[in-house]
């Protein structure tokens, strides 16, 4: 049901409101100021004033500290009751004690989210409110099959240790009968209905005489039951329903707005912990530009979320043989990023064990298939061994795309043969290298595939581009290389991209 809700500081023209109340029969007006008399008259149950300004009238009165959404949560309770017994007026639920326990229940709301100790705190309000030996907050259990005691309030200890160890059953008793029917309930002679189940009691050595219950709902989503038992002098009455029903609106509002504060919690938590892995994984790749021995790495790296799984890294063989990596791992953000950060500190590791570029790709592979090949990842790879002396490059090639080699005829894509990617199965075939003598100009360029997924034309290649654009290769130099792509071809981050240029360092 829909409840549009009319709030205002004042009300320069009562007979409007009244228009607009005798329109809609159960939706609600706030007001801040008491209405006139035969505003009262005509409208009476229909308008909720909040503050200490609110006088007598039939109609109910809200502390001033609730705030919005704890009024809606009221309104929604009248307007439900309203539908279903239009001729009723609840102006009768204003009294002392339901007065102050909304004023309690808006002093526990102010800037508390923690929602065992609210709700086990409703409880005792409630169970106070009502007069009776107990109040109870049932909440279901995964598969709605049973219903525990989460939270509950009796003067016998014994009984509510006993509670912590029992379940209602779903399918039985008045329990049963809320959670399926997902309306309250009141058993004045529990002893003598044939709706309520007496294992409860047999359990925990009570006997319950009167019980009055509520479902917890948030739209049809079934969050919990409220229950009252044994009304201490004399016996509940329907009067009690609209009150129980009324706190159990109120009791969702709160467990939702507890929820969403939880998920943002848990959401900054998440980003606090991905700005640190970034920083992290930001340190531990080289700096950009960076020297290698004789030649000069420069380049930039995008990634779709905080972290990605692109990576590169240099390592040194000796003063004469360094190592140049770059890779991605199948997939963005943190998974991808933890698989990447793996890969780059076993590729490190092993290197001591093997002592050789060449014999580092088969343990490589089989590691990554064994840990991660099962979670549907796998790492594309070129590993350049780099020749001080003689300025070569040797390269092998594991499905990623290939280089793009830039000389004095332009750019052209190195495709020679390779091997497939790292960890898609425990062994490899023979692996070829690539041996590639640089010229003083040329310049080698080694790219991750979002670099060209991010362009809206897919049989764009990298060498076709540059060839088009040669410009964009200044571009690296300002670190403005996929801004300008951005600008000038529509590029966007689809994947994680990463792009680099080593050339000679003159």
């Amino acid at each position: 049901m829909d409840i549009n809700l009319k709030e205002r500081s004042d009300f320069p023209n009562w007979p409007l409101a009244v228009e607009f109340l005798r329109r809609s029969p159960v939706h609600f007006l706030i007001s801040r100021e008491t209405p006139p008399e035969d505003v009262r008259e005509t409208v009476r149950g229909q308008i909720l004033v909040q503050g200490a300004a609110a006088g007598g009238g039939d109609y109910l009165r809200l502390p001033d500290s609730f705030d919005r959404s704890q009024a809606i949560a009221i309104c929604s309770a009248l307007a439900d009751q309203a539908a279903h017994d239009p001729g009723h007026h609840f102006g009768s639920i204003r009294s002392t004690n339901f007065v102050a326990f909304l004023r309690e229940f808006a002093r526990m709301l102010q800037g508390k989210f923690e929602l065992d100790e609210v709700a086990q705190t409703i409880t005792e309000k409630t169970s106070v409110l009502f007069e009776a030996e107990g109040a109870s907050i049932l909440t279901p259990n995964q598969d709605q099959s049973r219903f525990r005691f989460a939270y509950h309030h009796t003067k016998n200890q014994k009984i509510g240790q006993l509670l912590d160890q029992v379940e209602a059953p779903a399918d039985r008793g008045v329990t049963g009968w809320v959670a399926r029917n997902q309306q309250s309930i009141l058993v004045q002679d529990v002893q003598n209905d044939p709706l309520f189940n007496p294992e409860i009691d047999r359990s925990v050595e009570f006997k319950t005489r009167d019980i009055i219950a509520a479902p917890i709902l948030i739209g049809d989503e079934l969050l919990g039951i409220l229950e009252v038992v044994n009304k201490i002098e004399g016996s509940f009455r329907d009067s009690d329903l609209r009150i129980i029903e009324l706190i159990a609106s109120i009791i969702a509002v709160f467990i939702e707005k507890a929820q969403l504060y939880d998920d943002r919690l848990k959401y900054a938590k998440v980003q606090r912990e991905l700005e640190i892995a970034h920083a992290l994984q930001t340190q531990i790749m080289p700096s950009l530009p960076s020297r290698i021995g004789p030649f000069r790495l420069d380049g930039e790296s995008r990634q779709v979320s905080r972290v990605g799984g692109d990576f590169w890294d240099v390592y040194e063989l000796n003063s004469n043989e360094k190592l140049l990596f770059i890779g991605d791992v199948s997939g963005h953000g943190l998974s991808a990023a933890l698989v990447m950060s793996a890969v780059r500190t076993v590729s490190r590791a092993l290197l001591y064990q093997v002592n050789s570029p060449y014999a580092l790709i088969e343990p490589l592979n089989h590691l990554i298939h064994d840990q991660y090949g099962s979670k549907g990842h796998y790492v594309t790879m070129i590993l350049c061994h780099l020749s001080v002396p003689g300025r070569r490059i040797n390269y092998f090639r594991a499905g990623h795309e290939h280089p793009v080699l830039r000389d004095q005829r332009g750019f052209a894509a190195l495709s020679k043969p390779g091997g497939l990617p790292l960890g898609l199965f425990p062994h490899r075939q023979h692996d070829p290298w690539i041996d590639l003598q640089l010229g003083e100009t040329d310049q080698l360029f080694f790219y991750t595939d979002g670099v060209v997924d991010g362009i809206q034309r897919q049989d764009l290649c990298l060498d076709e581009l540059l060839n088009q654009r040669p410009h964009l290769v200044d571009a690296i130099d300002r670190g403005a290389f996929f801004e300008t792509m951005g600008r000038e071809l529509g590029w966007k981050d689809a994947d994680d991209a990463t792009i680099l240029r080593l050339s000679l360092d003159p």
